[in-house]
């Protein structure tokens, strides 16, 4: 094979340096879209969103019976979930939260509403910081499985049923994400499955995902919008299990 003439290395070296650029630029507004998040969590620590929320609240109707999903943000992408024959449903999902910010605006964004009963995604934004802190996974499973125990008992002390899932599995992360991530998510996450399940009964019903999204122990590739979301089909394929988990809790019929 002949040498690239000088001219033809020198935009060989012009190309490598533009993607250089164009790499460190992605980067940079990573790091600073990271620290604006990190300085928005500071001052407003549960993450509520509070004015639309208060309007809806504000709409609905005496009488009128009301499932919430409360979670992360595969609860807020969820934009038609299944209501179970009630007559509302209430979306209180919050996209990158934890179950600690859950724990935290508990009462004020899903207790409040006075729900027929209250639905519940959320851990993998716990599980996510193992990537860059592995020296503290079982600490995060612990607490983890606790908040999500503890919302658990603030519903069953109100009288509310519960539907928890199981934290949904995740795919292969993209190349954006590889420094971040881990394989010990993975086996966190189902540590963490694993003691929901425990959770099942007295007002609870625990429904266990890995069934339905779950392929080789990841993600499903045709169900999922990246490596942590579903798409439409991904949320299609938990919708009757959900629906009929809600009118079983309710004692609505089929």
């Amino acid at each position: 094979m002949s040498a690239l003439p000088k001219d033809k290395w020198k935009w060989v070296a012009v190309l490598l340096l533009v993607a250089s650029l164009a790499v460190n630029v992605i980067l940079v507004r990573a790091c600073l879209r990271q620290y604006a998040d990190h300085l928005e969590t500071r001052l407003n620590p549960s993450g509520r969103r509070g004015p639309t929320w208060d309007a809806e609240s504000k709409s609905r109707q005496a009488g009128e019976s009301v499932a919430v999903f409360a979670g992360d943000s595969r609860i807020a992408m969820w934009h038609a979930p299944p209501n179970g024959g009630l007559d509302r449903v209430m979306n209180r999902g919050i996209g990158s939260e934890t179950t600690g910010q859950l724990l935290l605006r508990f009462d004020r964004d899903v207790l409040k509403e006075r729900p027929r009963i209250v639905i519940i995604q959320c851990g993998v934004n716990d599980l996510k910081t193992i990537g860059v802190s592995p020296g503290r996974e079982q600490e995060i499973v612990r607490d983890c499985v606790e908040h999500l125990r503890l919302v658990t008992e603030k519903c069953r002390t109100a009288g509310i049923p519960v539907v928890l899932m199981t934290v949904w599995p995740c795919g292969r992360p993209g190349w954006t994400h590889e420094l971040v991530w881990s394989d010990r998510i993975g086996d966190a996450r189902r540590d963490v499955n694993r003691q929901i399940i425990e959770l099942n009964g007295n007002g609870v019903e625990v429904i266990d995902c890995d069934d339905l999204l779950s392929e080789s122990g990841l993600l499903s590739f045709e169900l999922s919008l990246d490596h942590l979301h579903l798409n439409e089909k991904g949320y299609e394929r938990v919708r009757d299990r959900l629906d009929a988990a809600i009118r079983k809790m309710t004692k609505l019929p089929e």
